[in-house]
């Protein structure tokens, strides 16, 4: 048995992610898309990754289970930087590397290393260019005094403590908290989705395939353990699917609509929760549906096509062997009849985390 692989004593055993697919030959093996890099999940790093890959002129696909974000999106939309960035020196903010250093050393002591720590802050200023690059605005409107989120129509601000007279002593305070900026409804407030959502559109621009509302099931390895594709499943296409995506889509903005230390925020969090909670029912519904089929097959016994044929099924007790865990009430998932997905796809990726290391 490979060292990856689960059984009942490990502490896994219970995560909704399988076991990973053992196959002999990577070239042999049906594979429904390839790519040198498969990304799964496409939060904030995620996107920056499937960026930085398609700089590097590899191919990239990205699976995730809604339309991409995740917290990212979702947060307030700060980028801390500093050591000289392009908004700093507009602000008339002086700040180096070394400066920027002084000062995170004392917050950190020595939970990291001083080299890691270092280049932190010596390329703090190139990433933030990079994302300005990509797409991510940026404001020089300067807040200056220290809070955990600045007023409205400020966007560069004293994140951390560098106004603290003790940390003061070793650094000079400058301010690195960048909020993402953009035109329209989000200006006022400067939430996450101005960070991520022009990070996605540079990454379609150059090519990104994208995977919406695909969740990733398993990892497909060899029989020496080296990864080289993914097994996702991808809902349905049709009104399910667009269903899961409008209620996902309603749960997301109400939850970016302020940032999480604004007044009232937590309850648009917990209004957005109720529409994502809505939208992972049907999730765990097809699940189920699928699981069973699967079970069914292995049996070659007839599957299930519709919602219909499992509820018309749970309600035969002659032949029901066994009971579903499933609730079938909702209107909207019973009347559309729609077909479920079979097969899983298996998405073949060339490029390794490990070797990239």
């Amino acid at each position: 048995m490979l060292d990856t692989e689960l059984n009942p004593s490990s502490d896994l055993w219970l995560s909704d992610v399988e076991a990973p697919q053992i196959i002999t030959d990577p070239n042999l093996f049906k594979w429904d898309d390839q790519a040198d890099l498969v990304i799964a999940g496409l939060g904030g790093a995620g996107i920056a990754a499937a960026n930085e890959a398609l700089d590097q002129g590899l191919s990239v696909i990205g699976i995730d289970k809604t339309t991409g974000g995740g917290s990212t999106a979702k947060s307030g939309g700060v980028y801390y930087a500093g050591g000289g960035t392009p908004i700093q020196k507009e602000a008339g903010i002086d700040d180096s590397p070394e400066n920027m250093f002084n000062y995170l050393i004392q917050e950190t002591g020595d939970i990291i290393k001083e080299s890691t720590l270092k280049k932190f802050c010596e390329t703090s200023a190139e990433n933030t260019q990079w994302l300005m690059d990509n797409g991510v605005k940026f404001n020089s409107s300067y807040y200056k005094k220290k809070s955990s989120y600045p007023d409205a129509g400020y966007f560069l601000y004293h994140s951390d403590n560098s106004l603290v007279p003790s940390y003061m002593e070793n650094a000079k305070p400058a301010a690195r908290g960048h909020r993402g900026w953009e035109e329209g409804p989000f200006r006022p407030i400067g939430v996450g989705g101005t960070i991520f959502y022009p990070l996605k559109k540079s990454a379609l621009k150059k090519g990104l395939r994208l995977y919406t509302q695909t969740e990733a099931r398993s990892l497909v390895i060899t029989e020496t353990g080296k990864v080289v594709g993914i097994k996702v499943l991808v809902l349905p296409s049709g009104k399910i699917a667009d269903k899961h995506k409008q209620l996902m889509s309603k749960g997301d903005s109400l939850q970016m609509l302020l940032p999480p230390s604004y007044p009232g925020a937590s309850l648009l969090q917990f209004i957005g929760s109720l529409f994502i909670k809505r939208a992972e029912k049907i999730e765990r519904q097809l699940w189920v549906l699928e699981t069973e089929n699967q079970r069914r097959a292995a049996q070659n016994l007839e599957t299930f096509k519709t919602f219909e044929d499992l509820e018309e099924f749970n309600k035969d007790k002659e032949d029901n062997d066994r009971d579903i865990d499933i609730d079938l009430q909702n209107d909207y998932l019973l009347n559309e009849g729609m077909l479920i997905l079979s097969d899983y796809l298996y998405l073949n990726t060339n490029f390794f985390l490990s070797e990239a290391a």
